[in-house]
């Protein structure tokens, strides 16, 4: 999958918000998104390495 914003576009900017816009919505229940400037993250805490994979999984089945 192959999805970006050319740099230096004008509406570069635009675009990247309305992208990112629904990310925290999309993993609230499995993940805590980082959002800063044009950086995105999630942040996922787990006792258990197990959980950790199906845990991430999910997160990225939903930003999907």
């Amino acid at each position: 999958m192959n999805q970006s914003v050319p740099q230096g576009f004008i509406l570069g900017p635009l675009h990247f918000l309305i992208y990112m816009n629904d990310l925290p919505k999309a993993v609230e229940a499995t993940a805590i998104p980082s959002m800063f400037a044009d950086v995105a993250s999630i942040i996922i805490k787990c006792l258990y390495n197990t959980q950790l994979q199906s845990d991430l999984h999910a997160a990225i089945c939903q930003i999907n």
